[in-house]
């Protein structure tokens, strides 16, 4: 799919999921995509290029879980339910830590929070935020 610029309209972002994500012909789907697009933009305070990113994505994971793409499933809003089934759907290389690095970045955590470094952090940002 081509890049999308800031500045297109919900109209035009809908044609381009229409047909470079659906395939569909943008009579008579146009207005309804971009509603799905205002909706999501709305309900998540995403940004139009946002929405557009959102719902493309959630078309192609459905549509990967086999879920049926059609009219209804747009305006029944289906898309705000689309969730990766495991790991590799989220975002393509997302991998669970193990125990023993969970363990690692739990125990880094804790020690950078009790650290001198970080107490004169806040120490400094208190004084000058006059907290």
């Amino acid at each position: 799919m081509p890049k999308t610029p800031d500045d297109f309209t919900e109209l035009e972002y809908a044609r381009q999921i229409l047909e470079f994500v659906l395939g569909w012909p943008a009579k008579g789907n146009l207005e309804t995509v971009a509603d799905c697009l205002r909706s999501i933009a709305a309900k998540k305070r995403l940004s139009k290029v946002q929405a557009h990113a959102y719902l493309s994505r959630a078309i192609k994971l459905a549509e990967k879980q086999g879920e049926k793409i059609d009219k209804f499933w747009l305006n029944d809003g289906e898309y705000m339910h689309v969730r990766p089934s495991d790991d590799k759907e989220f975002r393509g290389t997302f991998k669970k830590p193990s125990p023993e690095e969970q363990q690692a970045a739990e125990a880094s955590n804790r020690s950078y929070f009790e650290s001198q470094e970080y107490k004169d952090f806040v120490a400094k940002f208190t004084r000058e935020h006059s907290l």
